[in-house]
């Protein structure tokens, strides 16, 4: 079993947080999305979720800066 680690965390102009992670070979670039749920107190769930997995360095990085600007 692989850890996944957290390289880096950014909002982009518009408020949305995204992160760069990586598991030591493989790099993904994920979204915090903020959901409706009247189950939990305040009615937003915020969950993540992958905008692209299995990148290599390169491209995650350029995908993760063009999301953060």
């Amino acid at each position: 079993m692989t850890t996944r680690q957290t390289l880096k965390k950014a909002a982009s102009s518009k408020g949305d947080v995204f992160a760069l992670v990586s598991d030591g070979v493989m790099f993904e670039v994920w979204k915090l999305c903020k959901n409706y749920d009247s189950n939990v107190k305040g009615g937003t769930r915020q969950t993540w979720r992958y905008v692209e997995k299995d990148m290599v360095e390169a491209a995650a990085l350029k995908l993760f800066e063009r999301r953060t600007k």
